[in-house]
């Protein structure tokens, strides 16, 4: 847990720092009116942290040190993983990982019946490791680990070029889907290397924290007695769906 925790940890804080900038996003128009500054802040803030994080989580840069990475975290399981735990995995950890489902289910088939398991280990690892996002084979995370290294970490004078490439970042769906996949191998690594059967993810919801302080900044009133029932939640449902 040790090795998994610091990298789960990050992954956490890029998923938060996701869902605030998207939650303030969602309503900046009707915010900006009032409170432009404040919330401009914030979701400057949480993007930065955003890109941040997120390339922090797979940064392979300066191998001089140990990091806590996901990269680094699969080069330790290749290297420590044993008998004694991955009889626990199933298809549901292995899919959210892109396994497809039938590739999944022969690999715990041959678990079960402890058929050729050190291949059978090699082949899940060698799997996961092709599935990781990198800055070679994901178009989304390498323009992240540009705008990292070219404005949120440091500020170099861009050329047109640059500056027309880093003008638009990737969407929130596309870094959810790489923040969630660090978060997915947490849980598998978790459950590969430990006893533990207590990692979950958190209820609490960055996103939902934010559009309830953005309700209740622009004042509003889902339980209007002036509007039918039907308004009221069709209105909330407005509200807090997503971008």
């Amino acid at each position: 847990m040790s090795r998994v925790n610091p990298v789960w940890f990050n992954a956490n804080w890029a998923k938060n720092a996701l869902e605030l900038y998207e939650g303030v996003s969602k309503h900046a128009a009707e915010l900006n009116v009032g409170f432009g500054f404040f919330f401009g802040l914030t979701q400057k803030f949480s993007l930065d942290s955003v890109v941040i994080e997120t390339c922090k989580l797979f940064d392979t840069s300066n191998e001089r040190y140990e990091k806590n990475t996901v990269p680094a975290l699969c080069d330790y399981l290749t290297t420590h993983l044993t008998n004694d735990y991955i009889p626990r995995l199933d298809v549901e950890k292995l899919t959210r990982l892109g396994i497809p489902n039938i590739e999944a289910e022969r690999m715990l088939r041959e678990i079960s019946a402890e058929q050729d398991l050190e291949n059978t280990k090699v082949d899940i690892l060698s799997q996961v490791r092709n599935l990781m996002p990198t800055r070679s084979n994901n178009p989304h995370l390498e323009k992240l680990f540009l705008f990292r290294n070219k404005v949120t970490a440091h500020s170099e004078r861009l050329n047109e070029v640059l500056t027309e490439e880093l003008r638009n970042l990737p969407s929130i769906d596309e870094i959810e889907k790489i923040v969630k996949w660090a978060n997915n191998f947490c849980q598998f690594a978790v459950c590969v290397m430990t006893p533990s059967t207590a990692y979950v993810n958190s209820s609490k919801s960055a996103r939902m924290a934010a559009l309830n302080v953005a309700k209740k900044v622009l004042d509003k009133n889902f339980d209007d007695p002036s509007k039918t029932v039907a308004e009221n939640s069709a209105a909330q449902e407005v509200f807090y769906s997503r971008l």
